[in-house]
């Protein structure tokens, strides 16, 4: 078999032929229990079948029998990430950054915002600045950094990257959200109202947005 074919299986009508290809694997393993390299490629087909919690175990598998695989690590941790084992994700990134001290930016957001999520906003923003470090034209990273400023009261900070972030990717409403509610923190309201407008356009009828505007448009009466 070849593992590149499964990207084309991921398709619900081909879980017939991921099932075929995962037995195909699990044989192969007979013959070679230790092969790291077969849990992975099971992982993978399990990701694909929508079997979060088998996959991991599989690459929990692969990781004690080759704990230098990058690849291993990078498969993990959004596994870990999509079942909401938040802390076991984290430590996975920190344990592939042992592996290989070049994380790329992606690996480096995902650790700065499962930090703020946990309020450690120091260990967020030294992650989120190491991935701006890696890629500053992401979006994702200013809004990141906005996030995390906000969430220290560095109001300026985080205008300005919330601010950025729009520049980056203007159809993102998020961001524009965000800036809105940050604003309407600060009683600039007219700015809030903008901000918001901005939203709207981008994903009109959304009911959060309207209630948005509705409080922002109840504060400045």
């Amino acid at each position: 078999y070849n593992l590149r074919v499964v990207a084309d299986l991921f398709n619900k009508e081909y879980q017939g032929e991921l099932k075929q290809l995962e037995q195909l694997v699990k044989q192969a393993q007979q013959k070679d229990p230790k092969d790291a390299e077969g849990y992975f490629q099971l992982a993978v087909i399990y990701e694909g079948q929508g079997k979060l919690e088998e996959a991991a175990e599989a690459l929990e598998q692969a990781i004690d029998l080759a704990p230098d695989q990058v690849h291993f690590f990078l498969l993990l941790g959004p596994i870990y990430e999509r079942q909401g084992r938040f802390d076991e994700a984290l430590r996975t990134y920190q344990r592939l950054e042992t592996v290989d001290a070049n994380l790329p930016s992606p690996i480096l957001q995902a650790m700065a915002l499962i930090q703020h999520k946990k309020n450690e906003h120091d260990e967020a923003l030294n992650y989120a600045q190491r991935a701006f470090e890696a890629d500053a034209t992401s979006w994702r990273v200013h809004y990141l950094l906005g996030s995390i400023h906000a969430a220290q009261a560095r109001v300026q900070l985080a205008i300005q990257f919330y601010r950025r972030a729009i520049e980056l990717a203007p159809n993102e409403p998020i961001p524009h959200t965000d800036l809105a509610a940050l604003y309407f923190s600060q009683k600039r309201y007219d700015d809030a109202l903008k901000a918001n407008a901005s939203a709207i356009r981008l994903v009109p009828d959304v009911p959060e947005l309207e209630e948005q505007r509705r409080r922002i448009q109840d504060a400045m009466r």
